[in-house]
């Protein structure tokens, strides 16, 4: 009888990664120069969710502004480069907030989560709000109807702000 106990404080959906060493990057599309302070906070927490684990490490954190590596040596560096380092074998799994965070559009951040889930060593992307690692089974139908959900989502918010 194979019986699972479950870490409390790691996500449900990570639970299965636990017995192996992780490599994990963060990646926040939108971080602003007055984040820096802020950004201390947000990868303390990271830090102490994969801590929790002795065989995962956290490599550091990527976002989209270019400039942000050469303020902050946590930065490793945007979009672009964590593929790259992807593709290296540097990085195992991706955690980021949401379908939004992770690239421009819903349309991109799928592409995206797609190019790393058909690589040669697959990478798996974790979206903490909608509780989905896109490595899991059903991740596909998953994550297009939650694709499906922010695009109305933002269109909605979008209307709002424009009196529309």
């Amino acid at each position: 009888m194979n019986i699972k106990t479950e870490l409390p404080g790691i996500p449900y959906p990570l639970q299965h990664l636990t017995g192996s060493p992780v490599q994990i990057a963060v990646y926040r599309r939108k971080l602003r120069f007055t984040d820096l302070s802020n950004i201390d906070e947000w990868l303390k927490y990271y830090a102490q969710l994969i801590g929790m684990v002795p065989q995962w490490t956290l490599l550091g954190y990527y976002t989209q502004k270019k400039s942000m590596d050469q303020l902050d040596p946590r930065c490793l560096g945007n979009l672009e480069r964590l593929k790259w380092d992807c593709r290296e074998g540097k990085v195992d799994l991706v955690i980021t907030q949401s379908l939004y965070q992770l690239a421009r559009s819903v349309a991109g951040s799928i592409a995206f989560v797609r190019d790393l889930k058909n690589m040669e060593n697959p990478v798996g992307v974790f979206f903490e709000r909608i509780h989905l690692y896109t490595l899991d089974k059903n991740a596909d139908m998953l994550l297009t109807i939650f694709a499906v959900l922010a695009k109305d989502e933002r269109r909605e918010i979008r209307r709002s702000h424009h009196g529309v």
